[in-house]
């Protein structure tokens, strides 16, 4: 069978077993802060109310898609859902086209195909698709694997050329709509830089033209989001409230058992809830803190040791620990741990 025939039929199967897995998100209700977040908003009213204070908003993308659903679906939960549905199934289809991307070297076929199979259905990723208030969520992530893909085609392009300027123009629109729908977008910069350092390392000639060409553009917009961000008062006023919320050193110790029990949900999805109950940790003496910590730089020691061997999991270990850097590390959140993060 021709492979392009082949990757289609299993695009197919991919989105067709994701459909019915979550047929039955489309019967759920507004649930925890759907109402407050949707109905209560007098933004989200009508189209003059939201453009009138769009520059006090923050996530205005995220805001303007609950304002249209609003507006198409009223009180009827079902179209919201679809939405969050159709997010999933499209970075489903952008994990699967990554992969199979030459640029990635994936070596076997297959491996695109399992991996974006969990991607879609393990049961981790249920919060992300069937709660309406996650769909920050599902909107950064769909931003930044199309970003990242057309990031590759502009790497693989013609220096210079149409196709490359066309891939990096498309790829900051993207980058720009993740990071107004969710702020965990800001760490792209650093992940072209991982690509770079693990899955492109025979891959130098060229890498200073890339960098003027491809990087820096892309880089440029996350600059511009953090000036926005720093000129913003909600912004100013949620960093306040995050830094008096518990010291950066009992934060950090709090989140290394957070990190840790989190990966315990992918081996062992039959703890997952919507709110968990952890504990604050003051000390590293404290529970399992310590075994925490080693498991997790373990984790990344081993990612590295292994870059040059098994650089697509190097690659991917290291991303997973790159993209909780904003929201699982140092500045502390009110909520431990949200799986829909």
């Amino acid at each position: 069978m021709n492979p392009m025939t082949l990757r289609r039929n299993e695009l197919w199967l991919l989105l067709a077993l994701t459909l019915l897995a979550y047929a039955n998100s489309f019967a759920g209700a507004f649930y925890f802060d759907d109402q407050a977040v949707l109905f209560n908003d007098p933004r989200l009213q009508s189209f003059s109310a939201f453009g009138a204070s769009v520059g006090e908003t923050i996530r205005p993308f995220t805001k303007a898609t609950f304002l249209v659903d609003r507006w198409l679906y009223g009180q009827r939960p079902a179209g919201y859902h679809a939405l969050n549905l159709l997010l999933h199934l499209a970075s489903g289809v952008l994990v699967y086209r990554i992969l199979c991307h030459p640029a990635i070297k994936v070596g076997d076929r297959q491996i695109a195909f399992w991996t974006t199979l969990l991607f879609l259905l393990h049961p981790i990723s249920t919060e992300a698709v069937t709660y309406i208030s996650g769909r920050p969520t599902g909107l950064m992530t769909c931003g930044c694997l199309a970003a990242f893909l057309l990031f590759l085609e502009a790497r693989t392009a013609e220096p210079g050329s149409p196709k490359q300027r066309v891939a990096v123009a498309w790829a900051s629109a993207c980058l720009a709509l993740s990071l107004l729908a969710k702020e965990v977008a800001l760490v792209f910069p650093v992940l072209l830089v991982l690509y770079e350092a693990v899955l492109g390392l025979g891959q130098r000639a060229g890498l200073a033209d890339r960098v003027k060409r491809v990087h820096l553009p892309l880089s440029a917009v996350v600059a511009l989001f953090l000036i926005y961000a720093a000129f913003h008062a909600r912004y100013a006023l949620l960093f306040d409230y995050s830094l008096h919320l518990r010291s950066w050193v009992d934060n950090l110790l709090t989140q290394a058992n957070t990190v840790a029990y989190a990966m315990t949900l992918f081996v062992r999805p039959t703890q997952l809830n919507f709110d968990h109950d952890l504990l604050l940790v003051t000390s590293i003496l404290q529970g399992p803190t310590l075994f925490s910590i080693a498991a997790l730089a373990g984790l990344v020691v081993a990612a590295l040791m292994l870059a040059r061997r098994a650089p697509l999991f190097s690659f991917g270990i290291l991303w997973f620990f790159l993209h909780l850097l904003p929201t699982n590390s140092v500045l502390p959140r009110y909520d431990l741990l949200s799986e829909r993060n």
